[in-house]
């Protein structure tokens, strides 16, 4: 998951930064105690108004599935043993797997 910034509403989290009484927060604190307050509070804003979103899982279209890729393989397979060999049963065999793979 990560935080999707382009769809934040950032009016209510300037609304809500504004109404924090940020001095109270750090009143008679040291400096490294007020800076882990602020760190705390900002972790709860982004929290609270930043959408979070999934990772897609692998880069390959919606449409793509392990049937049609293996075809997409075994074509240009065939296509790689035809430009090293040039025999016409491999160049019919590629014929073949490529109409597969445009009507699939």
């Amino acid at each position: 998951m990560y935080p999707d910034w382009n769809i934040t509403n950032f009016e209510a989290m300037r609304a809500d930064l504004r109404a924090r009484e940020w001095n109270e927060l750090f009143l008679n604190n040291e400096i490294d105690h007020s800076w882990d307050i602020f760190v705390n509070e900002m972790s709860v804003m982004i929290e609270n108004h930043v959408p979070q979103n999934k990772y897609k899982s692998d880069r390959q279209p919606a449409w793509m599935n392990k049937k049609l890729l293996w075809r997409i393989r075994k074509k240009r397979s065939l296509w790689t043993k035809y430009l090293k060999f040039r025999f016409d049963k491999n160049r019919a065999k590629y014929g073949e797997h490529a109409i597969m793979v445009k009507n699939a």
